[in-house]
């Protein structure tokens, strides 16, 4: 545990915050760490060309900037060539010399940084091959050659040194230092905390990182050049280990020493040539190959681990869904046997999960048969997925009704059947309770509809006695001079009629729900039908204080329709505004419509009444059924005159609607096929 505490105060001193101390802070820190790298590859330099053999500093400040949001890169340019002039100040060159070499290593720094960024993007992990791949030819070949060119001829002037030659060491010398500096830096935030929190680890990656600096101790000392590749082994297994900070580290430990040992004399290349500028080139040109090998293979790790952790993660979500699925999974090869099972099929079963495991589709499946099971593979095979009912057996011999969802899917090479079952029992006794429930009102709708028809035929013929006795009794008593009488018979008559009316409306609507309705469709002469519907509805109307409009142009003329049940219709609309009127207006008014072939009537009845309220548009029509209940009661009716042109509508092809707003009266819209072939009596 204190191993594990100081690891993390340690990271959290090499986080860097936003705010301006900590910038402050880590433009210091990039200051700094130019110099003293800057001095390193100074002490790396060669004579003949003036130019170091490595030059780490460039390739950590790129690395450093690119760590950091691109607000804080003009506060780390500007420490980086504090560092810069002050190594120029310390080996003693001159302000323009200063100037000269800082300016070119701020070149490459900037160009390096924000090419990297436009071409790899943000944030720089190269944690795949592409960004690798991306980094290394912007950052590590492309820039350092377009610097090599400035600071060639810098070399060329002040010291003399062939221009070619002294740009093909400066790009190979930055170059190998931003592939072997810029990974290690770009990786040690992440990396490095890893090594603290595990002791384990942190001792492995010493140890790799020792035995790496006595391989190249030991290969780069000796004559036999072959050896020198023993160091690419450990390489590739930094990067496997411990990604691009263990190249990074193992391969700039490595790149030191050989290059240290090379300048002293020492190493294949330094006994093989006895030129040192060959010997050095061949030994940069070596690690160039070993860490572009090594870094490439880290790449192509990283990127593959990546994708298995994704694989392994998308894998265990799937998992944990199908086991907290609600419906039971089942997984079986074409034999039947079950390959994987979640946990709602255990539980549905009331099977133990290797218990279910060791069963046969056909142990728990009770429906199925060959035949069918022919026909479902069938289906599979050609790409669709089946639902199907079945049965399932559980443990205890008990069975339940389910429904199966079934597809058809590859493991591997392996033709694979997946369902998804749902327990429907209690869906299926809903269902069949429902639908018994539709059973027995539909027949009891009908008993009803027959008993209406029959009951209401039985009692017309006593009501037409009724009527017919009393305008009989009406003429006698006139006949002998007993007018006292005449307002009782009248009553009695009255009543007679509003009772035969109730019956026939209500006869009526039983016979539509019954299906004992006919239509006979002949020509109409509609301004003449419905100007006697106009005078037969005027009295009513002129009971309540209203006057009646009836605007048909009479150049309508004939249409075809049923007009026993048109009459009705409008006589109906026209009688209930003059009911819920009082001391207004009421209209009714007519169009023809043409839509396509087809010409429709458009009769629209309208009232400034009551109104109706918006809620009760769904209701209005139903039979027995007012507006408001209190309607009855101050309006009297059965509510029968909507639920009847609503239904004659209907077996005329046609709609009524209404638009209504309480207190500002009602408008009823029908509309009704106004021109057909010919005449025809249909029966609906």
């Amino acid at each position: 545990m204190p191993s594990v505490q100081m690891a993390n105060r340690l990271v959290r001193v090499m986080q860097i915050g936003n705010d301006w101390v900590s910038r402050v802070r880590w433009a210091a820190i990039v200051g700094l760490t130019v110099y003293l790298l800057a001095l390193l590859g100074w002490l790396l330099q060669r004579e003949p060309q003036y130019v170091a053999s490595l030059w780490p500093a460039n390739a950590v400040a790129m690395a450093l900037l690119l760590g950091r949001p691109r607000r804080d890169w003009p506060l780390g340019l500007l420490a980086c060539a504090a560092g810069n002039l002050l190594l120029n100040m310390t080996i003693g060159n001159g302000p323009w010399t200063a100037a000269g070499y800082t300016a070119v290593n701020l070149f490459e720094v900037a160009v390096g940084a924000s090419v990297v960024v436009r071409v790899a993007g943000q944030p720089v992990t190269l944690s795949n091959l592409r960004q690798t791949a991306c980094f290394i030819f912007c950052a590590a070949m492309v820039v350092p050659a377009l610097t090599a060119l400035p600071g060639a001829a810098m070399a060329s002037l002040l010291h003399g040194a062939e221009y070619w030659p002294a740009w093909r060491t400066w790009w190979v010398a930055d170059s190998i230092s931003v592939m072997i500096f810029a990974p290690l830096v770009l990786a040690a935030r992440a990396e490095f905390g890893k090594l603290l929190a595990n002791r384990r680890r942190g001792l492995e990656a010493v140890g790799l990182t020792v035995a790496t600096l006595l391989v190249a101790l030991a290969t780069f000392s000796s004559s036999v050049f072959p050896l020198v590749y023993l160091t690419f082994p450990f390489l590739i297994a930094a990067g496997v280990r411990f990604g691009m900070f263990g190249v990074g580290l193992n391969a700039a430990v490595a790149a030191i020493a050989a290059v240290l040992l090379t300048i002293s004399g020492a190493g294949p290349a330094g006994h093989d040539s006895g030129n040192l500028v060959g010997a050095i080139l061949e030994v940069q040109v070596f690690l160039g190959v070993t860490v572009l090998a090594a870094l490439a293979v880290t790449a192509m790790l990283q990127e593959h681990r990546l994708t298995i952790d994704k694989l392994a993660a998308s894998e265990s979500r799937f998992r944990e869904l199908v086991e907290h699925a609600s419906d039971a999974i089942l997984v079986h090869d074409l034999e039947g046997n079950f390959v994987d099972v979640n946990y709602q099929a255990c539980k549905s079963l009331g099977y133990e999960r290797e218990e279910l495991l060791a069963l046969n589709v056909h142990d728990i499946e009770v429906d199925i048969s060959a035949g069918a099971a022919r026909g479902i593979w069938r289906e599979l095979t050609e790409g669709a997925a089946v639902t199907i009912d079945g049965t399932h057996r559980r443990k205890d011999g008990s069975t339940f009704r389910v429904e199966l969802r079934i597809g058809l899917q590859t493991h591997g090479a392996r033709p694979m059947i997946v369902a998804m079952v749902r327990d429907v029992t209690d869906r299926r006794q809903v269902e069949e309770q429902l639908y018994q429930a539709k059973e027995a009102a539909e027949e009891a709708s009908r008993a009803k509809s027959m008993f209406l028809a029959n009951t209401s035929h039985e009692l017309r013929t006593p009501l037409n006695a009724i009527i017919g006795y009393s305008e009989l009794l009406e003429e006698d008593i006139r006949a002998n001079k007993h007018d006292q009488y005449v307002p009782d018979l009248n009553r009695v008559k009255t009543a007679g009629h509003h009772l035969l009316d109730i019956i026939t409306g209500i006869l009526d609507l039983s016979k539509v729900e019954a299906g004992r309705m006919e239509v006979d469709i002949v020509p109409i002469d509609l301004p003449d039908l419905l100007t006697r519907v106009g005078a037969a509805v005027e009295p009513l109307a002129r009971r309540n204080g209203n006057s009646l409009t009836v605007d048909c142009n009479p150049s309508v003329g004939e249409v075809w329709s049923d007009p026993i049940k048109l009459r009705q219709i409008m006589f109906n609309l026209l009688s209930n505004a003059a009911k819920f009127t009082r001391d207004g207006k009421i209209f009714l008014s007519v169009e023809i419509e043409v839509a396509g072939d087809d010409n429709w009537m458009k009769l629209a009845v309208r009232d400034t009444g009551i109104g109706i309220a918006p809620e009760k548009f769904d209701t209005v029509f139903d039979a027995f059924t007012q507006a408001d209940n209190s309607s009855t009661r101050r309006f009297g009716g059965t509510g029968l005159g909507l639920a009847i042109s609503r239904r004659y509508c209907e077996l005329l092809n046609g709609t009524i609607e209404v638009e209504s707003e309480p207190g500002k009266g009602a408008v009823f819209t029908v509309r009704l096929p106004a021109h057909r072939a010919g005449p025809a009596m249909a029966v609906i």
